[in-house]
């Protein structure tokens, strides 16, 4: 229960070598709240709410069923209003918002319904209106936002049977 609790950085190591090489030959149960450290070490994951198991995976499991829509971030050098109307024109978006950065660097937040790939669209459609792209990156769920996911709707379920 908990043993990265209280320890240094360099006894969190020594704790997860020896889990790791544990699980070699022992099935090893971990409790604990902090879940970058169950990412680092487990094979399987429960998450266990008001004593109900919520979901029972492996990380990738889990963070491909709680996924959802996919988020794009993007960050591109141009005008903001025509990256505006150039997202706009593309019917998979479900919902986006584009902020200035410096530079004339525009950044964009993009929400794509289901799992519609829109990545060679989105870099030809930037390409040839001579909008080069400097980030694209796929924003993946950590399991802090699973957990956090599967809580709540746990918590809201529990305040409508009342």
């Amino acid at each position: 229960d908990e043993p990265m609790v209280g320890l240094d950085p360099k006894q969190i190591l020594e704790i997860r070598e020896l889990i790791l090489s544990l699980k070699k030959e022992h099935t090893v149960i971990l409790s604990s709240h902090i879940l970058s450290e169950v990412s680092a070490v487990c094979d399987e994951i429960m998450i266990i709410s008001k004593g109900k198991m919520l979901a029972c995976d492996t990380p990738e499991g889990l963070s491909q069923r709680m996924q959802g829509d996919v988020i794009l971030e993007v960050d591109v050098k141009g005008d903001k209003e025509l990256l505006h109307t150039l997202l706009e024109s593309i019917e998979s978006i479900a919902d986006f918002s584009v902020l200035e950065k410096e530079d004339g660097i525009i950044h964009a937040d993009i929400r794509v319904g289901g799992d519609t790939e829109i990545r060679d669209d989105l870099f030809t459609m930037l390409a040839f209106n001579h909008m080069p792209i400097y980030r694209l990156e796929t924003v993946s769920k950590s399991l802090e936002d699973i957990f956090l996911e599967l809580t709540e709707e746990e918590e809201n379920e529990d305040v409508s049977d009342i």
